[in-house]
């Protein structure tokens, strides 16, 4: 049995190492993203950060539009400090939380997913939130479809 023990605990501890490493891959992707919205933000419309689909969005849209868009993702500039983040794995990919607080004076959240692409993980999916207080911030991993709030639908719910 001490045999066992000792030959597993290595195995153990490297399972988990990896686990640990893989666990913090989103927020690392977060953190190089952050950088070059900071400092070439027109750089974030590439492979390397985004996903083909939000790449394609960016393409097809007006210049008008492209320019809310390079706005939009770079909303790391939005951040005056970031307090918290939590990353979870799922079926797509990573989801990422990340609370803080803005330049303007407000609690903010950005709920983001990444996936899989041949750069590593890229951003596909996000949802930024305002909120009243710090009370009002995620405590844990949240995707961007649960972290939005469902529009009223017209004539439903009277």
């Amino acid at each position: 049995m001490k045999k066992f023990l000792l030959t597993a605990t290595p195995l153990l501890c490297a399972l988990l190492m990896t686990k640990l490493a893989s666990a913090a891959e989103a927020w690392q992707r977060y953190e190089s993203y952050q950088i070059t919205a900071r400092n070439a933000p027109r750089q974030l419309v590439d492979p390397d950060y985004l996903s083909p689909r939000l790449i394609a969005n960016y393409r097809a849209a007006s210049d008008e539009t492209k320019e809310q868009m390079l706005g939009m993702f770079a909303f790391p500039n939005w951040f005056a400090r970031v307090d918290s983040h939590h990353e979870a794995r799922t079926a797509r990919g990573h989801c990422l939380t990340v609370n803080g607080y803005s330049d303007e004076a407000e609690w903010l959240t950005a709920s983001l997913l990444y996936v899989p692409a041949q750069a590593g993980l890229v951003l596909d999916d996000a949802d930024i939130a305002f909120h009243e207080s710090q009370a009002d911030q995620p405590d844990g991993a949240q995707c961007p479809k649960d972290a939005r709030v469902p529009l009223p639908q017209p004539g439903r719910g009277r």
